[in-house]
């Protein structure tokens, strides 16, 4: 079971970092995109800031979203706003949908 689509208002671009070889013997990393994905973004308040016992002092955003392939360190794209994926729950292991934390890239 999934979330009503209606509940979703915005479609991010799914970016990860992938690393190639230049021909000088050095890597260069690019952020490839995964595809896009529908989600809901909300501001935090200072007291949603710890989830799974962990503290993300430096989230500025959550964002839910049906379960897909995300992982920390990701790039989530919506308009001109970038924000970088700090942590992923899944709410009661139920794969209904995720929570993630993000920061935004200025």
């Amino acid at each position: 079971m999934t979330i009503p689509a209606g509940l979703f208002n915005t479609t991010l671009d799914l970016q990860r970092a992938t690393e190639t070889s230049d021909l000088q013997g050095g890597i260069t990393s690019l952020l490839v995109s995964q595809g896009y994905i529908r989600g809901r973004i909300s501001s935090l308040s200072s007291n949603e800031k710890v989830i799974s016992n962990k503290v993300y002092t430096d989230a500025t955003h959550k964002v839910f979203m049906d379960p897909v392939d995300i992982r920390e360190s990701d790039v989530l794209v919506w308009s001109s706003w970038s924000f970088e994926v700090l942590g992923i729950v899944n709410p009661s292991e139920a794969y209904h949908h995720l929570e993630v934390l993000v920061r935004e890239i200025e």
